[in-house]
């Protein structure tokens, strides 16, 4: 399951992943996200809660990888992590990590939105 909203104050979207996803939902994820990337501006934010996130698959990993390539491409500024103690949300961030180091950005990893609003200075 996943939820896309996007905060246009903050020139910012949140993606909430939770539970397994499959293929299909991934590619309707993606095209969610990028719905919402349109609507923000150059140097928008990305905060991206798996604290709940079950690892993918493989090909689950390479549709996802898409959503993270278009926000690369249509000028991602900052994204931040939010990952959880727990097993299932630590090997989720692995794969986030794996995916962001091929195209070349790195989230900053927080333990609630609101560290992740503390770090980007949100009040």
């Amino acid at each position: 399951m996943f939820q896309i909203k996007i905060n246009y104050k903050r020139n910012a979207l949140l993606n909430v992943m939770s539970g397994r996803i499959d293929a299909e939902e991934a590619r309707n994820l993606v095209k969610k996200f990028r719905e919402g990337v349109d609507k923000l501006r150059p140097g928008f934010v990305v905060i991206t809660d798996i604290t709940d996130f079950v690892p993918t698959t493989e090909d689950v990993r390479n549709i996802l990888r898409d959503a993270t390539r278009y926000a690369v491409k249509n000028g991602l500024g900052r994204t931040l992590r939010i990952v959880s103690d727990n097993l299932t949300s630590s090997i989720g961030s692995i794969q986030f990590n794996r995916t962001e180091k091929s195209l070349g950005c790195n989230a900053e990893i927080v333990t609630s939105l609101a560290q992740a609003k503390k770090v980007l200075g949100w009040k």
